[in-house]
């Protein structure tokens, strides 16, 4: 055979600029820092030689191992993996991606890409990031690497409720896009893997396939999690080593619970009411693991990264509840009463700007100002159960501690600018210092809504709303429909919609947004027909708005 000609396959000298994933891999760069072209799209790890490292290719083969496996500290979602992959994938290549990673546990194409949607989103600000720089530290990923797909039912519970997560999510940003809410495809982190292009938006049938992939996988999460809670308990109850089996029951029941909140992140995103069903099975997991209080104790003597993951989870199940009984009048059932010491002994000693408060961080508010509202739950479901008794003398000491309780919203509401407190949290604190006033005054003071200390309380709760939409993510639909409930003019109502309305162009938008939109306007319809006062309550008796 003759010579390839040089003419037809032109030689290139190989770039001594560009990063060495690339150049490992033998691709050319595009140089583009501080990640290049075909990293951003491959989702790999783009590093460039530092000044002192030199330029010859020589140096780049000669990396030891160590070097390449402390290069996986580079990979942003999956600081909490480190050790599972050091100790399993060390003779991996040093061009490893998440994509190479999921390959390894999880077969199946679809469920892959899945995945490293929801490992590239964190977890879609929703809930579950205890910090900026550890965005799914809550999750213990290193589970993903360590077992494939089928080998526990607990550990496919877990594939599958964030498999819920990211189908659900990836539904709506196609929902956003057919719905033109947003005008380009998400770029970087945000549009992996590659969302359609503008000029091919995506259609019906693949918003409503990947919704309904969703709900599927959050039942079979449910179904899983109850069926290995079930073998535990049954083979801790049989002959043989106890402590060995109360060991195991403690590990499946911590995945489980992990599970559990991706459902309840699910579901809420859906708009669907099997996040009950998944709630309970967390209530009789946590009551298993002997309560929250033995289960932050037995997570601080493990390690921090334990207690961060312990605390995180029983923070999503309580804004849950707290959430959940302020739309619907309910009693709480995590926080059953008041000022319960777990909540706060265990919150983070030090934060500042590299380590903020983790319930800060993912809520938006102080620990603080949720035990409030969880407080005031409390009376709003008190006052109904001692309204009905003849006594007087229970109903004037329930109206002393509503008289106290606005008096506590009122030194909230002074030092909420002076303490050190991010602005976002200061926001935040305001909108539910208002926010609940208004619920004191209509539940348990018996105020019509167009009382003017009512409307003076929501106009401001709706003008501290809008503003947290031009700088701060702090969604809070439950608030938002409680303080729009009470507009009567149409000034007041399309601001109450227009703070919704904005969460639309958001990365955290999903189906609650158009929910709690839709439910305003049945709120003002109501009104309308001539319904005096119309409660929000009835509306969100079982779904699940955050």
């Amino acid at each position: 055979m003759p010579p390839v000609s040089d003419e037809l396959y032109p030689r290139h000298r190989r770039s001594r600029t560009g990063c060495l994933t690339c150049r490992k891999a033998k691709h050319k760069c595009d140089e583009q820092k501080p990640v290049c072209g075909r990293c951003q799209r491959t989702v790999r790890i783009c590093k460039y030689p530092s000044p002192t490292d030199g330029s010859s290719y020589s140096q780049m083969l000669t990396i030891s191992s160590s070097d390449r496996t402390s290069s996986f500290g580079s990979i942003p979602h999956a600081e909490s993996s480190m050790n599972a992959i050091e100790r399993t994938l060390e003779a991996i290549p040093p061009a490893i991606t998440l994509v190479d990673l999921l390959a390894l546990a999880i077969p199946d194409t679809k469920e892959r890409s899945l995945l490293q949607h929801f490992l590239c989103f964190g977890t879609v600000n929703l809930h579950a990031i205890p910090h900026p720089n550890k965005p799914i530290h809550c999750f213990d990923v290193s589970e993903c690497f360590q077992n494939r797909r089928g080998s526990s039912m607990e550990i496919d519970s877990f594939f599958l409720s964030i498999i819920s997560i990211a189908a659900v999510h990836r539904s709506s940003m196609f929902l956003q896009m057919e719905k033109k809410y947003i005008q380009q495809p998400p770029v970087g982190r945000w549009g992996v893997p590659p969302l359609p292009s503008s000029s091919d938006p995506p259609n019906k049938s693949q918003i409503i396939s990947l919704r309904n992939t969703g709900i599927s996988s959050s039942k079979a999460a449910i179904e899983l999690g109850k069926i290995a809670l079930n073998l535990k308990l049954s083979a801790s109850n049989t002959e043989g080593d106890i402590t060995l089996a109360t060991t195991e029951l403690k590990t499946v029941a911590d995945v489980i619970l992990t599970s559990i909140v991706c459902i309840c992140i699910s579901q809420v995103m859906l708009v669907s009411q099997a996040w009950k069903e998944a709630y309970n099975l967390g209530l009789q997991v946590i009551k298993l693991r002997g309560g929250p209080p033995k289960m932050l104790e037995e997570a601080k003597t493990m390690s921090a990264d334990s207690l961060d993951r312990t605390r995180t989870l029983l923070e999503n199940l309580a804004i849950i509840d707290v959430w959940h009984c302020l739309a619907s009048g309910t009693a709480p059932s995590l926080l059953e009463k008041e000022f319960q010491p777990w909540w706060f002994d265990f919150s983070d000693q030090i934060t500042d700007a590299e380590h903020p408060d983790s319930f800060q961080f993912i809520c938006g508010m102080d620990r603080g100002m949720l035990e409030v509202v969880n407080r005031i739950n409390i009376l709003v479901y008190e006052h109904g159960v001692l309204s009905k008794l003849p006594n007087p003398a229970y109903i004037n000491i329930h109206a002393q501690k509503v008289q106290d309780m606005l008096l506590e919203l009122n030194i909230w509401e002074m030092t909420i600018g002076s303490a050190n407190r991010p602005a976002r949290v200061q926001i935040g604190n305001l909108i539910i210092a208002f926010t609940m006033r208004v619920v004191i005054c209509v539940d348990l003071l018996g105020y019509t809504h167009s009382h003017p200390t009512v409307q003076s309380y929501a106009s401001l709760a709706l003008t501290h709303l809008e503003t947290s939409r031009k700088s701060y993510t702090v969604n809070m639909l439950v608030p938002t429909i409680i303080v729009g409930s009470m507009m009567y003019t149409a000034e007041g109502r399309n601001q109450a919609k227009r703070v919704i309305e904005a969460l639309r162009s958001d990365v955290s938008f999903s189906y609650d947004v158009e929910e709690a939109l839709r439910i305003l306007e049945q709120l003002y319809a109501l009104r309308d027909q001539g319904n005096i006062d119309p409660s929000w309550r009835p509306l969100m008796q079982d779904i699940l708005l955050l």
